[in-house]
């Protein structure tokens, strides 16, 4: 059986897990049987997952995911934390080589490993770096020469490194468009809004006490569609995920006398918000969900190296956006 632990979920059966105290001794087993039998001449794989990956995944000196297809691991990277991070791993399985697995993964290695990282370096047989050349060389990495360890006889082994400021200059670039078609913990990123609300109200809504939440103007197209939930600053960060089960639109007297109880606001925050607006939108709200950690807008800014503005009410979140990618990366680097 796979961990339960799903940090990804890229279609219904496929799910990708990142390893950690909790789940490394199972999944190291799944990761062992993979490489081995992906590539058996893989040099001192079981001595080298037990006893150095292990450990070092407790001490936060190294960085693994792997990923599942139902019980069967599909693909794997692996990276050490450092001021040279070294890209100890990245095994596709052959059948999986089209699913751009290969560029999740090295983006996720890339983006754990760089808050300590100038560069990032690999070995590799040069036999692999002709075959895959191309696709390193899209992340900055170039050949420096002949690797200082020989781990096969009758295949050269290559040193390769690059620029970790290069490495995320191609993962900006080259990531929101993979995420684009994924869900993170179920949630259809691509198809989805982003609702900005006060930290108070987003704070009831995630507890139950606020299912109804109104607007001065919002469509009725969007009826049945997923929100992210923006808490504003200072919190300045998605908290949740719900979806829009109902929009009426009436009278704002109409509007308190029928939802007054599940607003979770004062008559009076009530009329200062709607204004002099005849009407307004009550949007009741069903299957919320908090994320597991909040996504701080900040800190993926710095990630992602680019700004993300936060919407006045609410702004939709399209495939390639920073945003979806913000929210996606910031579920798979939680801790």
């Amino acid at each position: 059986m796979r961990p339960t632990q799903t940090a990804l979920s890229l279609a219904q059966d496929v799910t990708l897990v990142k390893l950690g105290p909790q789940n490394a001794a199972e999944t190291i087993r799944h990761l062992r049987d993979f490489l081995i039998q992906i590539d058996p001449s893989y040099p001192g794989i079981e001595k080298w997952l037990g006893t150095k990956v292990i450990s070092q995944l407790a001490s936060d000196s190294r960085t693994a995911f792997i990923v599942y297809q139902n019980q069967y691991p599909i693909a794997s990277g692996i990276a050490k934390q450092g001021e040279a991070a070294k890209l100890c791993n990245l095994r596709i399985g052959s059948d999986w080589n089209e699913r751009r697995l290969g560029t999740l993964l090295i983006s996720l290695l890339a983006l754990s490993t760089a808050e300590r990282a100038k560069s990032m370096y690999f070995t590799v047989p040069e036999s692999i770096w002709v075959e895959t050349r191309p696709f390193f060389e899209g992340f900055g990495f170039q050949v420096l020469g002949p690797a200082g360890k020989q781990y096969r006889l009758w295949d050269n082994e290559l040193a390769c490194a690059a620029p970790m400021s290069v490495i995320l200059d191609a993962v900006r670039e080259k990531l929101p468009p993979v995420l684009a078609s994924y869900s993170v913990n179920g949630m259809d990123l691509d198809s989805s809004l982003l609702l900005s609300i006060k930290p108070r109200f987003a704070n009831a809504i995630l507890e139950g006490r606020k299912t109804v939440e109104i607007r001065r103007q919002f469509s009725q197209r969007w009826c049945g569609t997923k929100l992210l939930i923006y808490a504003s600053a200072p919190e300045a960060s998605v908290v949740g995920e719900c979806v829009v089960d109902q929009i009426e639109v009436g009278p704002p007297k109409e509007i308190w006398a029928r939802y007054r109880d599940r607003m979770c606001c004062t008559h009076g925050e009530f009329v200062e918000y709607c204004g002099e607006r005849p009407l307004v939108s009550a949007l009741t709200l069903r299957d919320v969900r908090p994320l597991p950690s909040p996504v701080k807008r900040s800190h993926m800014e710095d990630v992602l190296g680019a700004t993300l503005h936060a919407p006045q009410s609410y702004t939709r979140i399209t495939p390639g956006s920073n945003w979806l990618a913000a929210v996606a990366l910031g579920s798979l680097l939680d801790d």
